[in-house]
């Protein structure tokens, strides 16, 4: 539950999904250690999982996600079967970094 508390309050009310949420709280606890960033990829919907979103204090009754989704900002990169997904992967995050 903190980890699903932690994402939403740092990121502006992004809701994310149990699952989603072991994740980060790894990716924080490391972060904090070694002083590395992380990539997290979200497995489900946090809709599927309402009664242990409430539990994390988020007020979720009422709120309709997919028009929430269509207010946030999007990003995507195609890459091709041929490439090296792996040094893709590591491109992006160094120019993401490089914005903060």
């Amino acid at each position: 539950l903190d980890g699903i508390d932690k994402c939403y309050t740092a990121n502006e009310g992004y809701t994310i999904c149990p699952h989603t949420a072991t994740a980060m709280a790894s990716a924080y606890k490391y972060e904090r250690r070694d002083e590395v960033n992380s990539v997290i990829l979200g497995v489900a919907s946090p809709a599927k999982f309402s009664e242990t979103i409430s539990k994390a204090g988020i007020k979720w009754e009422g709120r309709n996600l997919i028009e929430e989704l269509k207010d946030k900002e999007t990003r995507s990169t195609d890459w091709d079967k041929s490439e090296d997904w792996y040094q893709n992967l590591l491109k992006l995050i160094d120019t993401i970094q490089s914005r903060e």
